[in-house]
């Protein structure tokens, strides 16, 4: 595995040793597409390549070098990567101004442009659909564009699951995106990290149909 530094290794890294996604609760049979916004050097998708057999993984990535790095790790058949960024679909995408972790954004110059897309089009890009996708963001702020628009919340619905990172970003997006979740999925916040310059919190929407039981709803209903 290939990696930009240090610093977002471990970061990727400790991600993966306490399934900070909720990736382990959902039913890998109706996975046919992971489509992974945000992949950095390409962990999640790794990880979703073998959690999920049946599934083909499409990675997003803006940032160049971290791109660069992405397509070396993601060299199988059942991977597609693509440089774009989450967006309103009109305007170029932004990247990273530091080129691990993306922490803060910056406009790209004209000569080194970065299509964006809404979640509706990024999946007709792909020819994705969403009734057996799960789609992973990391988006550093740019998830903001999860709730813009009617097809993108129509498009969510019908997804096997949603997970990822919320953050302050430019609009106050997370307690509205995990409250307006919780009303059709299950709805989990994994961690909550408050920062200087943002907020962070890892959450998982799981289609009802999609969840695998907990083993302690056995449990639950002897103890009524």
């Amino acid at each position: 595995m290939k990696w930009i530094d240090r610093r977002g290794r471990r970061i990727c890294l400790s991600g993966l040793r306490h399934d900070e996604y909720g990736l382990l609760q959902i039913r890998p049979e109706l996975v046919e597409s992971f489509v992974d916004i945000g992949a950095n050097c390409g962990v999640m998708s790794r990880l979703a390549l073998r959690l999920f057999p049946r599934a083909h993984v499409y990675a997003v990535e803006p940032t160049p070098q971290t791109y660069d790095c992405l397509v070396e790790n993601l060299a199988d058949d059942r991977c597609t990567t693509l440089r774009a960024a989450l967006g309103n679909g009109k305007e170029f995408g932004r990247h990273a101004a530091r080129t691990s972790v993306a922490v803060l954004y910056e406009p790209l110059s004209t000569a080194d442009p970065v299509p964006s897309y809404r979640l509706p089009g990024l999946l007709n890009h792909f020819g994705v659909n969403p009734e057996t996708a799960i789609i992973k963001i990391d988006a550093e702020g740019a998830e903001e564009w999860l709730l813009d628009h009617r097809t993108t919340r129509a498009a969510i619905r019908k997804c096997v699951a949603v997970v990822g990172e919320l953050h302050r970003g430019e609009r106050p997006t997370m307690l509205p995106f995990i409250n307006w979740g919780a009303s059709f999925s299950y709805t989990h916040l994994f961690s909550y990290r408050p920062g200087r310059k943002q907020i962070m919190a890892s959450f998982s929407m799981v289609r009802k149909d999609a969840i695998i039981p907990p083993p302690w709803l056995d449990l639950i209903e002897e103890l009524r």
